[in-house]
């Protein structure tokens, strides 16, 4: 039994007023409340607001939400190690190899090396998460600041990059500065994971336009 437009109408204002911040998100329970009243509808031949009410009490809509974001974390991790270890192709060795150089350049040409890390790390961040996120934020046709799978890739690649800087500049600046091969070895790491994140959020934004689209 299909539902009216009313009917459906009805259910999108209930959602509005769930705690739910993610157009993707009200699509998806809108889309499974739907099917499941149709079917309670049917198969009870009860009516539609007997049937709303008894599915509504088997639904949790902050909790959908909940899932459906730490699915999205867990994803993007998976994908950022896929993208790392691209790394080491010969098809993407060149990002390693800027890397490497950028990291040389920063130990060889620093007067201030620790206030050199300090400002570098911060600053790659933004410049590489600015240079897509300007030009796409404004586009109220992709509306990626409501878009669930959007805000958590950019939470989990961007917030770890700030989190994992912020920790080394803390405990482990000091160390890093007297031993040059390691601290190398560890700003190659980071540049690689941020333009990792980079191309990651690329990617991203190329299937939100094909869903647009």
């Amino acid at each position: 039994m299909k539902l009216t437009h009313y009917q459906i109408e009805h259910i999108k204002e209930y959602i509005d007023r769930q705690n739910i911040w993610y157009d993707d998100i009200k699509d998806e329970l809108l889309d499974h409340l739907i099917c499941a009243v149709e079917v309670e509808m049917e198969t009870n031949e009860i009516k539609f607001i007997d049937a709303l009410g008894k599915v509504l009490t088997e639904v949790n809509p902050n909790e959908l939400q909940r899932q459906k974001l730490k699915v999205e974390h867990i994803q993007t991790f998976k994908d950022l190690a896929s993208e790392l270890k691209a790394f080491v192709s010969t098809k993407k060795v060149i990002f390693t190899l800027a890397a490497t150089a950028i990291s040389y350049a920063v130990i060889r040409f620093s007067v201030d090396l620790e206030e050199a890390m300090k400002v570098f790390q911060p600053a790659m961040i933004l410049a590489l998460m600015l240079s897509f996120a300007i030009p796409t934020v404004s586009n109220r046709a992709l509306r990626p600041l409501k878009n669930a799978y959007f805000i958590s890739r950019l939470n989990t690649i961007y917030t770890s990059a700030f989190l994992a800087s912020s920790i080394i500049n803390l405990l482990a600046l000091d160390w890093l500065i007297v031993h040059p091969k390691a601290l190398i070895i560890y700003i190659t790491i980071f540049i690689c994971f941020v333009i990792a994140g980079f191309l990651l959020m690329n990617k991203t934004m190329l299937k939100l336009k094909a869903r647009v689209a």
